[in-house]
């Protein structure tokens, strides 16, 4: 399950749509001691629709905060958020 969803992350690199997405809600916590944010991204598609996706970050990020992201056409819920 780990691995396909990092395989869906690293397509999001090469294959992905970049736009940017508003953050609905983000919870921080710690694996391993490192900072981790869960967070729901609120953004629009190409066709203009809207969508909500679940993805985990490093990044230090609060609900309100416009982020830019990567998204796959073919999956819209998955996306890789850009620093």
């Amino acid at each position: 399950r780990w691995q396909f969803a990092a395989d869906q992350r690293q397509r999001c690199g090469r294959e992905g749509i970049t736009t940017a997405g508003t953050v609905v809600a983000a919870r921080r916590f710690y694996v391993g001691g490192q900072p981790v944010a869960r967070m729901a991204i609120r953004y629009t598609d190409h066709h203009g629709r809207e969508h909500v996706a679940h993805t985990d970050t490093g990044a230090s990020v609060e609900p309100g905060s416009v982020v830019r992201l990567r998204y796959l056409v073919d999956d819209p819920r998955t996306v890789d958020v850009l620093r």
